[in-house]
Protein backbone atom coordinates (compact mmCIF):
# COMPACT_ATOMS: atom_id res chain seq x y z
CA UNK A 1 0.00 0.00 0.00
CA UNK A 2 0.94 3.60 -0.52
CA UNK A 3 1.11 6.04 2.08
CA UNK A 4 1.18 9.64 2.19
CA UNK A 5 4.29 9.93 4.91
CA UNK A 6 7.51 9.00 4.12
CA UNK A 7 9.45 9.68 7.25
CA UNK A 8 7.40 6.40 9.24
CA UNK A 9 9.33 3.38 10.41
CA UNK A 10 6.99 -0.06 11.05
CA UNK A 11 7.54 -1.52 14.69
CA UNK A 12 8.06 -4.76 15.43
CA UNK A 13 6.09 -6.33 18.08
CA UNK A 14 8.28 -7.50 21.42
CA UNK A 15 5.66 -10.32 22.28
CA UNK A 16 5.50 -13.22 19.54
CA UNK A 17 2.27 -13.55 17.47
CA UNK A 18 2.60 -17.16 18.72
CA UNK A 19 3.14 -16.41 22.40
CA UNK A 20 0.04 -14.27 22.04
CA UNK A 21 -1.95 -17.25 20.69
CA UNK A 22 -1.03 -19.56 23.45
CA UNK A 23 -1.91 -16.89 25.85
CA UNK A 24 -5.74 -16.44 24.36
CA UNK A 25 -5.96 -20.21 23.68
CA UNK A 26 -6.46 -19.77 20.27
CA UNK A 27 -5.38 -18.60 17.04
CA UNK A 28 -6.52 -15.11 15.77
CA UNK A 29 -8.47 -14.73 12.48
CA UNK A 30 -11.31 -12.44 10.66
CA UNK A 31 -14.85 -13.58 9.64
CA UNK A 32 -15.68 -10.73 6.98
CA UNK A 33 -20.29 -10.67 6.93
CA UNK A 34 -20.81 -9.03 3.70
CA UNK A 35 -24.05 -8.75 2.30
CA UNK A 36 -27.30 -6.21 1.49
CA UNK A 37 -28.77 -3.65 4.21
CA UNK A 38 -30.95 -5.78 6.20
CA UNK A 39 -29.81 -9.31 4.91
CA UNK A 40 -28.87 -10.35 8.84
CA UNK A 41 -24.98 -9.82 9.07
CA UNK A 42 -25.25 -8.14 12.49
CA UNK A 43 -27.63 -10.33 14.05
CA UNK A 44 -25.86 -13.41 12.83
CA UNK A 45 -22.04 -11.68 13.52
CA UNK A 46 -23.34 -11.03 17.08
CA UNK A 47 -24.96 -14.38 17.98
CA UNK A 48 -21.59 -15.61 16.75
CA UNK A 49 -19.45 -13.21 18.79
CA UNK A 50 -21.90 -14.60 21.76
CA UNK A 51 -21.81 -18.14 21.68
CA UNK A 52 -17.75 -18.22 20.94
CA UNK A 53 -17.50 -15.50 23.83
CA UNK A 54 -19.34 -18.19 26.33
CA UNK A 55 -17.01 -20.93 25.21
CA UNK A 56 -13.64 -18.60 26.39
CA UNK A 57 -12.77 -17.18 22.59
CA UNK A 58 -11.63 -13.07 22.46
CA UNK A 59 -14.01 -12.19 20.15
CA UNK A 60 -15.09 -8.48 19.10
CA UNK A 61 -17.91 -7.45 16.27
CA UNK A 62 -15.92 -4.29 14.34
CA UNK A 63 -19.35 -3.38 12.57
CA UNK A 64 -18.98 -1.10 9.89
CA UNK A 65 -22.05 1.40 10.99
CA UNK A 66 -20.40 1.81 14.40
CA UNK A 67 -16.61 2.86 13.06
CA UNK A 68 -18.32 5.67 11.54
CA UNK A 69 -18.84 7.14 14.84
CA UNK A 70 -14.88 7.49 15.75
CA UNK A 71 -12.33 5.96 13.64
CA UNK A 72 -14.53 6.68 9.92
CA UNK A 73 -16.34 9.55 10.92
CA UNK A 74 -14.68 11.80 8.48
CA UNK A 75 -16.24 9.56 5.59
CA UNK A 76 -19.14 9.51 3.45
CA UNK A 77 -21.05 7.37 1.38
CA UNK A 78 -19.48 7.65 -1.69
CA UNK A 79 -18.02 4.18 -3.76
CA UNK A 80 -14.39 6.10 -2.98
CA UNK A 81 -15.49 6.37 0.80
CA UNK A 82 -17.21 3.33 1.46
CA UNK A 83 -14.45 1.20 -0.33
CA UNK A 84 -11.73 3.60 2.36
CA UNK A 85 -14.40 3.18 5.41
CA UNK A 86 -13.79 -1.29 4.45
CA UNK A 87 -10.36 -0.81 4.46
CA UNK A 88 -9.78 0.97 7.08
CA UNK A 89 -12.02 -1.95 8.88
CA UNK A 90 -9.82 -4.38 7.36
CA UNK A 91 -6.58 -2.99 8.85
CA UNK A 92 -7.90 -2.91 12.30
CA UNK A 93 -9.20 -6.58 11.93
CA UNK A 94 -6.04 -7.99 10.86
CA UNK A 95 -4.19 -5.84 13.55
CA UNK A 96 -6.33 -7.68 16.34
CA UNK A 97 -6.28 -10.63 14.55
CA UNK A 98 -2.64 -10.92 15.01
CA UNK A 99 -2.91 -10.64 18.62
CA UNK A 100 -4.64 -13.83 18.86
CA UNK A 101 -8.34 -12.11 18.65
CA UNK A 102 -11.01 -13.26 16.97
CA UNK A 103 -12.81 -10.54 14.84
CA UNK A 104 -15.92 -10.28 13.27
CA UNK A 105 -16.50 -7.50 10.44
CA UNK A 106 -19.98 -6.49 9.02
CA UNK A 107 -20.64 -4.20 5.98
CA UNK A 108 -22.23 -3.72 2.78
CA UNK A 109 -19.76 -3.84 0.03
CA UNK A 110 -20.19 -4.60 -3.93
CA UNK A 111 -17.46 -7.52 -5.99
CA UNK A 112 -15.61 -4.41 -7.08
CA UNK A 113 -15.07 -2.86 -3.64
CA UNK A 114 -14.47 -6.09 -2.13
CA UNK A 115 -11.61 -6.83 -5.14
CA UNK A 116 -10.08 -3.35 -3.92
CA UNK A 117 -9.89 -3.89 -0.17
CA UNK A 118 -8.40 -7.64 -1.42
CA UNK A 119 -5.57 -5.58 -2.43
CA UNK A 120 -5.13 -3.25 0.14
CA UNK A 121 -5.23 -5.70 2.87
CA UNK A 122 -4.12 -8.94 1.97
CA UNK A 123 -3.51 -10.04 5.27
CA UNK A 124 -6.78 -10.01 6.29
CA UNK A 125 -8.69 -10.72 3.11
CA UNK A 126 -6.87 -14.21 1.76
Amino acid sequence: MNTKSSNITFTDDKVAQNRRWQANGHKGGVIWFTGLSGSGKSTLAFDLEQALFDRKYQVFVLDGDNVRHGLCSDLGFSAEDRAENIRRLGEVSAQFAETGQKRFSRSIMCKRIWQSVKAATPRVCT
